[in-house]
């Protein structure tokens, strides 16, 4: 019984393409860039969402390139760690603190030569001073100094009409050296902040990642896209990819019969010719006529058509012995003999592929390149990195509840201020204004209530990170309440002054190539609850402000090969998973009462909260998702006791919470693996009872009137 099976992945700078309908545009007209170098701060750079791949440079269709005179690319240079398995196998796991943020800009580019400048942001957040570079075709460099050839500058050997003879400006990546480079194109510097032509990116594999729709919702004009392109879709929050037959050879938008989801497409792949394949200057004839030399075969096999031919040879279960001893392997002789000896175990599949692989590898421009279109995210994208949110590493809470007591009202609001501060790296979801009728008649009384600066708020911050099968995300949400009230009264009342409930949609976020979808459940209310005594009356002034915190993060690695067996990987099915909680809770507090009349033995007192409920609902492109809910309040009581002629006012802070996650990772069709997914759900932390009570006054009644 076979023991391994065997995927090809090749490593050379020719991107693997497709070969089936074509789109573009010729000579089309564009917009210069508009210069956007004031905003580009650490945190607008770090918030991008960053690919790994390349970006193409076309002279004749300048309005599709990302690349032109004079505009800024984000870029991200990373580590990684690197994890043994076995003797053949790995996984690898993106070092986020050891990442460095910086910036490029183009200063001239043309199909021989390429300048840039170049400055990256330090611990601290502040900006290098400027480095330039100047390469040429079909060279690398190092922009930082490490060793590590970051960027290569090379012409393309895709057909792709509008980008015959493009320049491909690829963002190398290396698990042997353990480094990634990856990059962002920052849209706002463009016509309408719009990806130019659509295009978001190039992955590894040569494919186009396109955006279907512009900032304004509109559907985009793709200025090149053809079979095995993917198409992001921001209102139906997938990947879908493009099974396009027909092409007019001008921009347009992609048709939606011409695309099909990833979810529901078929996952196989015919590893065979196909007479498609062979236009844009592949002919089958010459590529069959070149192979039958080198294999010397005096006759052809007794097929109907060169493409027939051509794939009875793909059938050849002795190819790599001819090749080899044709000497074309002179100086891989090893590797492929390894490789050789392992054929007897290929299914007829795997062989097929095999074989083509090594045709395409050594007859480029003969050999039209097999179509890599997969349905997996961790192949579309192997690489990918983004932060919304915070732009600071803080992929865990503290777990902790705090609860407390300002003395001053200077004191409450430097503690509150610290708190909107955390709240602030935040993606704000939802924020509702709590307002309420100045005085509310209460029979021969009133109850007067005074909001000031007082609201409630959400928000969601996460980071999501792919590198070679692995993927690492964390989400958090978060309720933060304030509330200022001022309570005049002089009858006892009981009511929730305030009650709405709201399902919110947030709009389906790109982040690059990873999609963010969110939305969320969210009620409020502002329980009431006054006791006093006839004819007096109290007053009391409540200040509160909580920021209340959870979340998850979450991990899955599985089977990626470390066998140098020159371009084949072999994979063992292994997955290894990690899920934890996240969360804390923090409150401040701060009461005050100007009460000036005495009372009666009866016991007055006032009682007023806000109560929030909040469950989010978070999927990060159909890979991670799960829902963070928050039940939360904030109860604030003043008592006014009269004990021995001495009048005692006693405030108490109750906090309610209650907090809970639910999460989700998974990958489906894995070649070899199949579907891969863990789920976790977390009660994570409940909590109801008093923790501040303090006394605002005590004061003998003799001393009031």
């Amino acid at each position: 019984m076979k023991s391994l099976k065997f995927i090809i992945l090749f490593l050379s700078f020719q991107l693997s393409v497709s070969c089936s309908g074509l789109l573009t545009r010729f000579d089309a007209p564009y917009s210069p860039i508009t210069d956007i170098s004031a905003s580009l701060s650490f945190d607008n750079i770090t918030n991008q969402g960053f690919m790994g791949g390349s970006l193409p440079f076309s002279a004749k269709n300048i309005s599709s390139s990302p690349l032109r005179e004079n505009a800024f690319i984000a870029v991200r240079l990373g580590t990684v760690k690197r994890t043994d398995i076995d003797n053949t196998q790995s996984v690898f796991e993106d070092i986020p603190e050891e990442a460095c943020y910086g910036i490029i800009k183009i200063k001239d580019i043309n199909t021989k030569n390429l300048s840039f400048s170049c400055q990256f942001f330090d611990a601290d957040k502040n900006i290098s001073s400027i480095k330039e570079f100047s390469i040429k075709e079909n060279q690398s460099v190092d922009i930082n100094n490490d060793g590590f050839q970051d960027l290569s500058f090379y012409k393309s050997t895709d057909k792709r009409i509008g980008f015959e003879n493009a320049m491909y400006l690829t963002f190398n990546s290396s698990q042997e050296n353990k480094k990634t480079t990856m990059f962002a194109v920052l849209t706002e510097q463009y016509p309408n902040s719009d990806y130019p032509g659509g295009l978001i990116g190039i992955n590894p594999s040569g494919n186009f990642i396109l955006s279907k729709y512009t900032t304004s919702g509109e559907r985009s004009v793709l200025g090149s896209f053809r079979t095995g392109d993917y198409v992001l879709d921001s209102v139906e929050g997938t990947y879908k990819k493009i099974n396009c037959l027909d092409f007019t050879g001008s921009s347009r938008e992609v048709l939606d019969t011409e695309l099909e989801s990833i979810d529901e497409c078929a996952s196989g792949i015919s590893y065979l010719f196909d007479s498609k394949e062979f236009i844009d200057g592949y002919d089958s004839d010459l590529l069959l006529s070149n192979l039958s030399i080198i294999l010397k075969l005096q006759t052809l096999y007794n097929e109907k058509s060169s493409i027939d031919n051509l794939n009875s040879i793909l059938r050849e279960r002795n190819l790599l012995q001819k090749l080899l001893e044709a000497g074309l392997f002179e100086d891989n002789v090893d590797d492929v003999q390894e490789i050789i000896n392992e054929i007897y175990a290929y299914s007829e599949t795997e062989l097929i592929h095999l074989n083509r692989s090594f045709i395409e590898l050594l007859y480029p421009e003969l050999c039209p390149k097999l179509v890599v279109s997969s349905n997996i995210y961790t192949e579309i994208i192997p690489l990918a990195s983004v932060k919304f949110g915070s732009s600071e590493e803080e992929t865990s809470c503290s777990d902790y509840i705090k609860s407390r007591s300002a003395l001053t009202a200077n004191e409450y609001e430097i503690e509150k201020a610290a708190l909107y501060s955390k709240y602030k790296k935040y993606i704000e979801v939802k924020k509702q204004e709590i307002t309420l009728p100045k005085s509310i008649p209460v029979g021969k009384g009133s109850v007067n209530i005074v909001f000031t600066n007082s609201y409630l708020a959400i928000g969601v911050t996460g980071s999501f990170n792919s590198t070679w099968g692995s993927v690492k995300s964390t989400v958090k949400g978060c309720v933060y309440i304030t509330a200022d009230t001022n309570i005049d009264a002089d009858v006892s009342y009981e009511r929730d002054l305030f009650n709405p409930n709201y399902r919110i949609e947030y709009p389906i976020q790109l982040y690059g190539p990873v999609i963010l979808s969110l939305s969320a459940n969210v009620g409020i209310s502002v329980p009431l609850k006054i006791n006093v005594s006839e004819s007096k009356k109290l007053n009391y002034r409540a200040t509160f402000t909580g920021l209340y915190e959870a979340g998850f993060d979450v991990g899955l690695k599985y089977g990626v090969n470390w066998k140098k067996a020159w371009f084949v990987s072999i994979p063992k099915p292994y997955a290894d998973w990690s899920g934890r909680k996240l969360w804390n809770a923090d409150t401040i507090s701060f009461s005050s009462s100007q009460q000036k009349e005495s009372v009666t033995h009866e016991r007055s007192y006032a009682r007023i909260g806000a109560k929030a409920y909040a469950s989010f609902g978070v999927d990060i492109s159909k890979i991670v998702w799960g829902d963070i809910t928050a039940s939360t309040g904030i109860y604030s009581q003043f008592d006014l006791i009269y004990l021995n002629s001495y009048l005692t006012g006693k405030a108490t802070i109750t906090p309610e919470l209650n907090l809970a996650a639910n999460a989700f990772i998974g990958i489906k069709d894995i070649p070899f693996i199949g579907q891969l997914g863990k789920s976790w759900s977390y009660d994570i932390y409940k909590y109801n009872k008093p923790m501040a009570s303090y006394t605002l006054f005590n004061t003998k009644v003799s001393d009031l009137k």
